[in-house]
């Protein structure tokens, strides 16, 4: 029975240290990302639902929060180096993406503002952004 379970610990620290090499620059940081959303189309920004998005999934989510009612926001998010881009959604969406036919989709880009993309990474772990 040792012999089966010393075995078995071997394997999981073989597995472990593979795959720790096979992703040598996948280190994930913590990073902040503040800014203002402005609208130009419409009269407030308040309400507006502000997302977070890299060239590569974040953990498997998009990170959002609500802004405040001066438009200001805070997100907040464990990712790796990337370059980021923040899109802001006029209304409280609660963090849904909705998927909408192609008539309406043509409504939501109306409304779907994004800044300039940005790098975020050891060095640089947090970027303030303003969304037009």
């Amino acid at each position: 029975m040792k012999y089966i379970a010393s075995l078995f610990v071997i394997c999981l620290l073989v597995v472990g240290s593979v795959g720790k090499s096979a992703h040598p620059d996948d280190e994930s940081y913590d990073f902040l990302v503040t800014g203002k959303v402005k609208f130009k189309k419409f009269s407030s920004s308040s309400g507006a639902t502000v997302y977070v998005s890299g060239t590569r999934p974040i953990n498997g989510r998009i990170h959002w929060a609500h802004a405040n009612k001066d438009g200001t926001f805070v997100i907040q998010f464990r990712g790796v180096p990337d370059r980021y881009t923040v899109c802001a959604h006029a209304g409280e969406t609660n963090g849904h993406w909705e998927l909408v036919d192609p008539e309406k989709a043509k409504q939501t880009k109306s409304t779907l503002s994004c800044s300039e993309q940005f790098t975020l990474d050891e060095q640089h772990r947090e970027q303030a952004v303003e969304v037009e």
